[in-house]
């Protein structure tokens, strides 16, 4: 029994997955800020809040809320999906306990709101395990693996959105985790695997029904695969059905969520809200704007579109996904109302999409040249980080519509109104968002500081290691051949 502890501790202490997990959560820990009142996650906590506490999906009413519609039995809910309150559960119940610990005789609303609000920093950290082994198996290599994952968390949105209490960073988990059972699949054909694939991409749905728009990219994924080898109509059928199977659940839980608000399965909730913005002004803000622009905000993903034509010759059924689910996502959310995602800190809506862009860059990083530019362009994403997790981009927005709606237009389209700018010169001014003090008693902010601190370095230093080691091997084994 000894011997089996020694043997998984060594494994831990030896594992890329363990060590990027651990970077990215002190990473997302360390910057912590105050949090930012999200009225998305006031939502969900609400939602959380009744089935933990009342057994219902039904909350309190709240005129403020626009989130919050009135069912067919005149009660309130929220019109939101259930998978993330669902997922919520466990760090609700985390908080209560917490709070009662601290001061049994309050209710401690503010503790119940931190412990919460941690979930997008686990959800977001693991999801760079998951995309810590798709890499690692498109590329059949480690390295590669660990220098991708900690590009996406450290110099994407990805950072961003793990402080923000918004349901992209559940999204890409699940999205991602669909993506990794596929793959699995592929190398050692598993029924389970096609059925996990679906339940995950599922999950994500139930999140998020509007996720359900990167089914195409799955089936086109599916497809290329087979042809790859010599096409068999009855084996994808097959593989199809197995996926859908995975799928099925989803759609049950949805569809019991509906008829439950609504009395009708196929009423979301989503009164007033269609697909009515011209669908070039939708495409150039979420692609070009000064205020929303995906490449602006996630600069990387530049480095990913120009690595496609190399990733196509090594992995044809990853392109082919990846073509279809931008070609997919980016219209369809072009069209909606808000296609800026509202409230928030770059393209919101895709958020989910941005680890699948920066996949081809490892298809180019046997060049100099491309790894320079890289580190060039993430040295610029940070720039654009900063601010993003800095400032509250509720209070810039406020503080530049001027109490009128129609001027949300000015910050998306007009350079000097950028939120990039604005949150630079907010952050100049002393306007950031710092964390002042713990919620945990007298624990003071400073001593947190320190601690995460510190575990973010050790983190950083077993990383740096490993990714080193393996380079280091990977450089021995080439030169054995040559020899």
């Amino acid at each position: 029994m000894l011997n089996k502890l020694t043997s998984f501790s060594r494994w831990i202490w030896n594992s890329p997955s363990t060590w990027v997990f651990m970077l990215l959560l002190s990473l997302y820990l360390t910057t912590m800020t105050e949090p930012i009142l999200i009225t998305d996650g006031l939502a969900v906590l609400k939602t959380t809040e009744s089935i933990v506490n009342k057994r219902t999906i039904a909350v309190e009413p709240n005129a403020g809320m626009i989130q919050f519609v009135i069912g067919w039995d005149k009660q309130t809910y929220s019109f939101y999906d259930l998978g993330q309150p669902l997922l919520s559960i466990p760090f609700y119940w985390v908080g209560q306990k917490v709070a009662r610990l601290i001061d049994p005789k309050n209710e401690g609303t503010i503790t119940i709101w931190f412990v919460f609000s941690l979930l997008p920093k686990f959800a977001t950290a693991m999801t760079g395990v998951i995309f810590y082994q798709i890499c690692t198996s498109l590329f059949h290599n480690k390295a590669t693996g660990i220098f991708l994952t900690v590009l996406w968390g450290a110099g994407t949105l990805a950072w961003p959105y793990a402080q923000f209490f918004f349901s992209e960073s559940l999204i890409t988990l699940f999205l991602l985790l669909a993506c990794y059972f596929l793959i699995k699949a592929e190398k050692n054909f598993s029924e389970i695997n096609l059925f996990l694939a679906g339940f995950s991409f599922g999950v994500a749905i139930n999140i998020r029904v509007a996720i359900g728009i990167y089914l195409p990219a799955f089936i086109v994924y599916l497809f290329v695969k087979n042809s790859l080898i010599s096409f068999s109509l009855p084996n994808f059928g097959k593989q199809l059905l197995l996926f859908f199977s995975g799928i099925f659940p989803a759609i049950c839980l949805l569809a019991w969520h509906n008829y439950i608000r609504f009395h009708s399965i196929l009423h979301t909730g989503y009164v007033g809200q269609s697909f009515t913005t011209p669908l070039y002004i939708g495409v150039y803000g979420l692609l070009f704007s000064s205020g929303r622009s995906l490449f602006l905000y996630s600069p990387l993903t530049i480095l990913g579109l120009i690595a496609l034509p190399d990733f196509r010759r090594h992995v044809p059924a990853m392109y082919a996904f990846i073509i279809t689910a931008f070609v997919s996502t980016v219209p369809f959310y072009a069209k909606w109302w808000t296609w800026h995602g509202g409230w928030s800190w770059g393209p919101r809506f895709l958020v989910p999409l941005i680890p699948f862009l920066l996949i081809p860059i490892g298809s180019r990083l046997n060049s100099r040249k491309f790894i320079g530019a890289t580190i060039i362009l993430w040295f610029i994403s940070i720039l654009v980080i900063i601010p993003g997790i800095g400032v509250d981009f509720n209070q810039y927005i406020i503080d530049h519509i001027h109490g009128d709606y129609a001027n949300e237009n000015l910050l998306w389209f007009f350079p000097w109104e950028s939120p990039i700018i604005g949150h630079w010169q907010y952050l100049l001014e002393g306007k950031s968002v710092i964390y002042r003090q713990s919620d945990f008693g007298t624990v003071s902010a400073w001593k947190v500081l320190t601690i995460m601190g510190i575990w973010f370095f050790i983190s950083l230093g077993r990383v740096i290691f490993l990714w080193y080691k393996l380079v280091k091997k990977q450089t021995m084994t080439i030169l054995t051949m040559l020899h």
